[in-house]
């Protein structure tokens, strides 16, 4: 029986929830604290208003003279009544020295001692607020003391009720409430405009779906071939997996260092400005000879980092320059083939018409110059990758009425299977080369292409010169470009590349002189060190 998918709540409304859960707990904690100081506020306020307005009522002359007089009522209460109403208070209260009112809004309250109990530090001489119960219910009482001629002779009463102290207070709640509504409202919204961009911003995807798509690209890491180096917009390495530290003798944790600190000749930053990729370019690296891809990382269209792979090409490049070597042997026995048969007409022919003489003399002839050519090549040219490519070069271009010229005092010993490969490459271009440029020339003197390969202990020198045209123009300067190519739009221009590339990589020199309608002269430098490291 199958396990059951375990659900996971979707982060998006994890988001949501969490935001929307914040704002409400911080509002109304900050509701909570805002209200409690704000209602301290509020009575602090009322209570000094309250003290004021019973300052006033203590000052006035007209209520100091009639608390001295029983009927001294009539004319404190009328005046009293307009203040109250004036101010807005709920009810001010003029007593004497034994609480006896002379004021109240209740007519029938006057001459009654004041309720509330709290009025005793008053007659003391002291002025305060406090809350207490009274006839009209609880309220916000400010106590003043009245005094005439230096001597206290009653107090002020000014109170507001507590009700409406407490309907102001709840009208600031409502907006407070009002508020933390409508930024709750926004913060539902805001949330889900951030959670729909952070999920937009990791393309749909789960957490627990990023972390399997971490875990399955650490697999593919490790499993591949191929050496895996990135950068990001900084120039850091943000990824490197196993390969790559082996190719590039990496050892320890380098993601987060700059590239060009690990690798001082990667070419990561070029790709990172340009935008433009790079692939299939050979290089040597740490004496190994990889083929390496460059390519931008583009996101929305910009550029965002780089991140190149490689691959040891050593032996894929052992058995391509072993296969280039068969390819050379094939096509020297092909022409020898063909040479051959044509001489076997040529006796056939001369036997036919019974000149036996000639036929010794052909045969004869045929024989020395073979064994002169097979004895040069044989006794100076140790190398038999060179050797073969050379035998199928002379009998290609003897088909077609073409000399090559060898110098006879060439010399170049037995090389290292790569080495050697690579020179049957380089040497076999630049004859083939040659023999196209002189192939078009009507006059057989300029039909010859010479060719010069020395062996110094230090260097190996080729020298290949042609009687051709020469090279055209301002085309010397491009001759080397991948793609670019003299002899037409057919022609895909790679020879002269690739024999370009394989002489950085074992840090030759190619030179070049050409002269209209004299030919052309490469010269190839090869330091024989290189093939050691390579």
């Amino acid at each position: 029986m199958s396990a059951k998918r375990k659900k996971y709540m979707p982060l998006q409304t994890k988001i949501q929830i969490l935001i929307i859960v914040v704002i409400m707990v911080s509002l109304i904690s900050g509701e909570y604290m805002i209200a409690n100081y704000i209602a301290g506020e509020m009575e602090d306020q009322i209570g000094q208003r309250a003290l004021a307005i019973a300052r006033s009522v203590s000052q006035m002359p007209e209520i100091q003279k009639n608390l001295l007089s029983p009927s001294g009522y009539r004319k404190i209460d009328p005046l009293v009544g307009k203040i109250r109403n004036t101010t807005g208070t709920e009810f001010i209260v003029v007593i004497d020295m034994e609480g006896v009112r002379y004021s109240h809004p209740v007519k029938e309250r006057i001459g009654e001692k004041i309720v509330g109990g709290d009025e005793g530090p008053v007659l003391e001489g002291r002025e305060y607020t406090s809350k207490a119960i009274g006839t009209l219910g609880p309220s916000l009482r400010a106590f003043v003391p009245i005094y005439h001629d230096g001597e206290q002779v009653g107090a002020v009463v000014v109170g507001i009720l507590l009700t409406d102290v407490e309907k102001a207070i709840d009208q600031v709640e409502n907006n407070i409430n009002l508020a933390i509504f409508v930024t709750i409202l926004l913060g539902l919204i805001g949330a889900i405009i951030l959670s729909n961009n952070i999920k937009k911003g990791l393309f749909g995807m789960e957490p627990i779906e990023i972390a399997a798509l971490f875990e399955v690209r650490e697999a593919i890491l490790r499993s591949v071939k191929e050496g895996i180096i990135a950068i990001d917009e900084t120039r850091r390495i943000n990824l490197i997996n196993h390969e790559a530290k082996k190719l590039l003798n990496i050892d320890g944790d380098v993601l987060g260092k700059p590239a060009e600190e690990v690798i001082p000749n990667t070419r990561l930053p070029e790709v990172l400005e340009t935008g433009m990729p790079q692939i299939d370019r050979e290089q040597l690296l740490n004496d190994r000879k990889i083929l390496t891809n460059r390519i931008p990382i583009k996101v929305k269209g910009h550029v965002v980092g780089a991140v190149a792979s490689f691959r040891d090409m050593t032996e894929i490049k052992r058995l391509a320059e072993e296969l280039t070597g068969v390819k050379e042997y094939a096509e020297a026995l092909r022409a020898q083939s063909h040479e051959f048969k044509n001489k076997l007409h040529t006796i056939s022919g001369l036997i036919q018409l019974q000149r036996y003489d000639q036929v010794v003399d052909y045969v004869t002839a045929t024989q020395t110059k073979h064994k002169n050519s097979v004895d040069m090549l044989i006794n100076r040219i140790k190398d038999p990758y060179i050797g073969g490519l050379l035998f199928g070069k002379i009998a290609l271009a003897s088909e077609k009425g073409i000399k090559i010229a060898i110098d006879e005092k060439s010399n170049l010993p037995s090389l290292p299977p790569s080495l050697s490969g690579s020179l049957v490459l380089i040497l076999g271009n630049l004859l083939q080369n040659a023999i196209e440029a002189v192939e078009t020339q009507d006059n057989p003197d300029r039909r010859v292409v010479s060719l010069s390969i020395f062996y110094n202990r230090n260097d190996i020198v080729i020298t290949i010169e042609d009687r051709g045209s020469g090279i055209p123009g301002d085309a010397g300067k491009r001759i080397f470009e991948k793609g670019f190519s003299t002899k037409g739009h057919n022609n895909k221009g790679l020879g002269l590349s690739l024999i370009n590339e394989q002489l950085q990589t074992l840090n030759g020199i190619i030179d070049v002189h050409t002269e209209k309608n004299k030919g052309t002269t490469f010269t190839v430098t090869i330091p024989h060190e290189a093939d050691e490291g390579v």
